[in-house]
């Protein structure tokens, strides 16, 4: 479905300005007078990959420069596109390109897009390695899942940026878990203790490729809730990311509110110990992200700073997806439409400014190419 990236930014009110990936931390955060990125801000051993520390979050969350993360675009699609050309699968849809090893080296290139845009990170292709697909054998979708996860680390380990006066580390590795069953249908989920298992499952695939956790496109609550447990019981003290998808009126598929959705996944994740990072809004049309986001109350925006969780959007570019939309009753791609990368950016800007966004990306349909116009027009600065 997408892949991610991760950058730093800070912004004024009329202009944003990225911050180097490396920077000083502050006095009161643990590591001050240290210059590092933010994925060395832990005390790993060597040879095993850093993640988000709380001492990183904690500055991310109160440098008075307010940093903004920078996420990629959509993988699945951009597979599909005439610059890669993965044949489109109705079925297993960007699975195929791990399934079949003659698309790897395109998947690479894929992520490879991604980072040369401007992106510092990339999500696993492991959306589609799912039993709703067909992957039902444990032992055959851990696998697969694992490929997917040692081709995104091996992309991230083997990027350099072209800038040499900047010293970068390995770009991030989110890994991707998406619905289970079907896309944008929360009522099609697993039963609750089922869904944990199968997520248990992709957790421990992925557990030494990745840094963080990514659960996308969840269409409720209790979808959220199997991925959770998962990670909270399988990868304790890791972090983790929760993003879901809205229908046109911004509100969740389940007919939950994103206030409602954003206050329960605090609450579980506070019951469950779980290091959330953020509280998302994906694959869903830009203007009903701006609805939700324009729907968060001002106390549930003042607990989320008090529990150090970030606010992120990363919409599609697909034309609005019907309430009783199916997969198996769908055997072409659902329809594009054009959203210019300017257009985008003004969203974006909004998003920034106006309502309080610290995670920035695109899903479905959006390209290197509007990667590279955000990191270019909202002033990246890749050093």
């Amino acid at each position: 479905m997408l892949g991610r990236f991760i950058a730093f930014a800070s912004y004024s009110a009329d202009t944003f300005v990225f911050s180097p990936r490396f920077f000083r931390v502050p006095k009161g955060h643990g590591l001050a007078g240290t210059i590092g990125p933010l994925s060395s801000f832990s005390m790993s051993p060597p040879g095993v990959h850093p993640f988000l520390s709380p001492d990183s979050i904690s500055f991310l969350l109160s440098s008075p420069s307010k940093p903004v993360l920078l996420l990629d675009g959509g993988t699945g699609e951009e597979l599909f596109s005439c610059r890669h050309g993965v044949p489109y699968d109705n079925k297993i849809w960007s699975a195929r390109a791990v399934v079949d090893p003659s698309h790897h080296e395109t998947l690479k290139n894929v992520h490879a897009s991604f980072l040369n845009a401007g992106a510092h990170g990339i999500s696993t292709n492991t959306y589609g390695i799912v039993p709703g697909v067909g992957f039902v054998e444990k032992s055959e979708r851990g696998r697969l899942i694992n490929v997917a996860g040692s081709i995104a680390r091996s992309v991230s380990d083997g990027f350099s940026s072209d800038d040499s006066s900047s010293l970068y580390a390995a770009p991030l590795v989110f890994g991707s878990l998406g619905p289970l069953v079907e896309s944008y249908v929360p009522e099609s989920a697993l039963p609750h203790d089922e869904g944990v298992e199968c997520y248990v499952t992709a957790v421990d695939s992925l557990a030494s490729y990745v840094d963080v956790f990514l659960a996308e496109t969840m269409g409720s609550t209790a979808e959220a809730a199997q991925v959770m447990e998962a990670v909270a019981s399988s990868a304790p003290g890791r972090p983790m990311m929760v993003s879901y998808t809205l229908g046109p009126d911004g509100i969740l598929r389940s007919r939950e509110t994103a206030e409602r959705a954003v206050q329960s996944t605090l609450n579980r994740g506070k019951d469950l110990g779980l290091r959330l990072v953020a509280v998302c809004f994906n694959c869903s049309t830009p203007e009903s992200i701006s609805v939700a986001l324009s729907s968060l109350s001002k106390e549930i925006r003042l607990r989320m700073e008090k529990e150090q969780v970030l606010l992120g959007a990363y919409a599609n570019a697909l034309t609005p997806i019907d309430e009783d939309w199916r997969k198996e009753n769908n055997g072409e791609p659902q329809p594009s439409r054009v959203i210019s990368e300017e257009d985008y950016g003004n969203f974006v800007k909004t998003w920034i400014e106006d309502m309080g966004v610290r995670i920035i990306g695109g899903c479905c349909g959006f390209t290197p190419d509007h990667i590279k116009y955000l990191a270019k027009h909202l002033k990246l600065l890749n050093k």
